[in-house]
Order: C-alpha cells, then sequence, then structure tokens
C-alpha cells in the first residue's frame, strides 16, 4: 500500500527496529479495526519493521501484511518498504525538502516546482545547470543537490529490483556499496552474485534468481553459487576449507533438491568447481582441500602474524616463584601438564591451550591471571570470547571482566568484512573459545 509518515512512537538505533503511525487513502488496505484516526478520506494506523521511512511530505510504498497482539492490536508488520518518487506538485516540494535531497529546504523547493513544475525531476535528470536560475543555488550547492540526488535515484531503482528479498534501506544501501553504481546491472546478469551479501544466502536467492531469469536447474551459475554456499556454511561451522568429495556431494544435495534425482549431475558441479578455480579465481584448490579465496588469504595471514608473534622479541618471565606462591595461597595443585602450560605462556608471545570439557583450561587461566598480576601490577589486561554466553562464562569463572570480540574491537557484524586492521594495547590478552 501506499502511505504517508505521520509520526514515530518508537525506534531501536541498534537494529533500526522502528514503530511509527502512518496515513493512507487506500482504505480497502486497512481493516476498520486497524484505525487510529479517519481523516476525511485517510485513515491513520501503525506499522512496524526495520528500518522504516519517517520522513515527512514523501509518499511511502510497503508491503506486509496485519498482525495482532493482545497488548497493540492490529498493526502492519512491514516486510518491505520505500519511498516513491512523487508526481504531483506537493509531492515533488515535499521529496526535495526530505532528508533524501541535500541542500534543499522547504521555501527553495517551492520555488523549484514553480519554476519546473511536474518536470522538475526530468530537469534535474537531463538539464541540472537550469537550477541555477534558482535565487541561492551556487554551482558548489548545485554539486550536492544533483549528487544526493543520483543517490536516491539509484537506491529507489535498487530497492524496486530487490522488492521480492524484503530489502530494508540499509541492506540496500550495503548491496550498492558493494557493487557500486551497476549494482541493479550487475545482479539482472546474474542474480546469484547477491550471494555476496552477508544474510543473502543460497537458499533465499535460489528461487527468485530462478523465476526473474527463468533460469534452468542446471545453469552455470546457479550451480557456482551453490558450491560457494556450501563453502560458506562450512565457514559458519568452524571449517576455513573442505575437502572437494564433501563439496560435490553437499551441492548435489543443495541443486537436486525439489528437483528429480540427478536433474543437476556430480559431472557438472565438479566442471563448474573447476572454472571457480582456473577461470573465475574465485576458489583456491591446495591439494583436495577446496578453499573460498577470501577465507585462503585470511589463513595465509594469520599464519603470517603468528609467525611474527613468536619470532618477536618480548618479556620472558622466570615464574617459578610467583606460580609457587599462587598455588600455596589458593590452596590449588596443578597436574604436570597443567604447570608446563602456564611456564608456556610466560616464554612466549603467544600460546594456544587446548582440552576437552574438566580438563583444567579454566583453572589455568587463572593461575595465569594472578601471576601476570603479581609480575606486573600497573600492566593491562583484556579477556574476550566470541560470543555473549561464552564472554560471561569467561568473566564468571574468572573473576575479571570480559568481552565479546566484537565489542574488544569496536566493531559490530556489518563491519567486520571491510574493517582495518584493529591494534589492541593491553599487554595481556586472552580469548577463550577462539
Amino acid at each position: 500500500m501506499v502511505c504517508k509518515f505521520k509520526s514515530r512512537l518508537y525506534i531501536n538505533p541498534g537494529n533500526g527496529y522502528t514503530v511509527a503511525e502512518y496515513s493512507s487513502m487506500e482504505l480497502d488496505c486497512i481493516p476498520s479495526e486497524a484505525v487510529i484516526s479517519n481523516y476525511g478520506t485517510e485513515v491513520t494506523f501503525t506499522a512496524f519493521g526495520k528500518e522504516l521511512p519517517c520522513m515527512d511530505n514523501v509518499e511511502i510504498e510497503m508491503e506486509g501484511d496485519w498482525k495482532r497482539s493482545e497488548k497493540y492490536g492490529l498493526q502492519f508488520g512491514v516486510d518491505w518498504s520505500r519511498v516513491l518518487l512523487p508526481k504531483s506538485r506537493e509531492g515533488i516540494i515535499g521529496y526535495l525538502s526530505s532528508e533524501l535531497i541535500t541542500g534543499i529546504g522547504p521555501v527553495m523547493a517551492r520555488e523549484i516546482v514553480n519554476r519546473f513544475g511536474t518536470d522538475t525531476f526530468t530537469v534535474m535528470e537531463n538539464h541540472p545547470n537550469e537550477l541555477l536560475a534558482i535565487k541561492g543555488i551556487t554551482e558548489q550547492k548545485l554539486e550536492f543537490i544533483i549528487e544526493s540526488y543520483q543517490k536516491s535515484a539509484e537506491l529507489r531503482e535498487l530497492m524496486a529490483y530487490l522488492a521480492p528479498y524484503h530489502v530494508t534501506p540499509k541492506k540496500a544501501e550495503k548491496i550498492k556499496q558493494h557493487f557500486g553504481l551497476e549494482a541493479v546491472t550487475l545482479l539482472k546478469e546474474n542474480p546469484y552474485r547477491l550471494c555476496e551479501i552477508k544474510g543473502f544466502g543460497f537458499i533465499t536467492v535460489d528461487p527468485i534468481a530462478r523465476a526473474s531469469k527463468d533460469l534452468a536447474p542446471d545453469e552455470p551459475e546457479r550451480i557456482k553459487a551453490a558450491i560457494q554456499y556450501v563453502l560458506r556454511k562450512g565457514a559458519e561451522e568452524g571449517n576455513l576449507y573442505l575437502d572437494s568429495t564433501i563439496i560435490v556431494d553437499m551441492a548435489y544435495k543443495v541443486l537436486n533438491a525439489g528437483f528429480p534425482t540427478d536433474t543437476v549431475r556430480r559431472g557438472q558441479i565438479k566442471l563448474a568447481g573447476n572454472e571457480l578455480v582456473m577461470k573465475d579465481k574465485l576458489l583456491e584448490a591446495d591439494g583436495t582441500a577446496i578453499y573460498l579465496k577470501a577465507y585462503r588469504e585470511a589463513e595465509k595471514e594469520a599464519a603470517y602474524h603468528l609467525v611474527r608473534l613468536l619470532r618477536s622479541p618480548g618479556n620472558t618471565y622466570n615464574i617459578e616463584r610467583e606460580l609457587e606462591a599462587v598455588l600455596a595461597k589458593s590452596k590449588m595443585t596443578l597436574a604436570q601438564k597443567q604447570e608446563e602450560a602456564v611456564r608456556m605462556v610466560f616464554r612466549s608471545q603467544v600460546s594456544i591451550i587446548t582440552g576437552g570439557p574438566g580438563k583444567g583450561k579454566t583453572t589455568i587461566l587463572k593461575i595465569i591471571l594472578q601471576i601476570f598480576e603479581r609480575l606486573e601490577k600497573n600492566k593491562s589486561v583484556l579477556l574476550c570470547a566470541p560470543t555473549g554466553r561464552a564472554r560471561k562464562r569467561l568473566s564468571e569463572s574468572t573473576g575479571y571482566p570480559a568481552f565479546t570480540i566484537h565489542k574488544a574491537l569496536y566493531v559490530t557484524d556489518d563491519e567486520m568484512d571491510n574493517m582495518e586492521p584493529e591494534i589492541l594495547e593491553e599487554d595481556l590478552i586472552i580469548a577463550d573459545e577462539f
């Protein structure tokens, strides 16, 4: 339905979840029990969803379903929304003076529309220099205006193309940044490239991609997308690479789901995999071990830095006196392997402590922290873990504050793909369940 923003009731700055009131003239789309108020031919209702547009004087298109809650009654749950390019004079004035366009306020917007009328957007697209006739628009301001207009136009086009995927404006912006100005063209040529974006897996993209291009089940671009999907799923489970036979078997199941057996043959999957390695350069092979190129490069970089740390000079400690004192004070006894692990930490710039549940890793950490505190009273310590639950366990078991790795690096999930290396300044860093 098409509507206009009235007022925002709630927003979560962290995830963009928004509750707001909107008005619409499409009365047949709005159940009577969802109506908050009635203004002639317009009714007001409440909508909720992620990153809902909250801009005055612009038309907004929404898709979703009416959902009922005991506390709030019937409200519109928005799956997808976008700001429309208006056609009326008042709508164009509202669009130009909205936050979508830089450098134009309500007064200037009205002057522009008074001069160009409903041809305003045509002028902005094809003859932008004509706007210099408007009082207050300099050449520098015109650059800002046209740049912001073009960005909003690109985003509108992308949002329209991505409508079947229920993409939020923030996610659409991320897609635009990834693919650049040719985002829509590239995705029309190969919709499976959307799988390159976090949050768009093969299972989500496949049915829409096949429908949009009428692709055969054994289309090479579909097979290649499934292979990369299998490798990404493997990475989510902690595997930087998978054996080629495992990849073929898993891709075979994914590609033939919902089709007769052997619609996509194993030989076709192997051929597509070879192309991804040899021609497209998106995969790397080390014998039968197959990596996504980005993961292979990450592994090499991690190995390089581990070697660098191991070879770098640093403090080495004789901890025998402190170890004895800490054990006596805590009335704990360590097994020989545990004592060796503690000594190793104070001899090396980087150490890895392994062991199954109940093997004494937490005890070792406690001893390490107490010894370090005795040796280096004025130096800092950082404890971190991959998840919130692991962070909490680490803090509770050691008595020290702990952080998620994301928090320690001051990054969010969305920033991880493009983040610059962050240098941590602490003197002792412990990463649990890493």
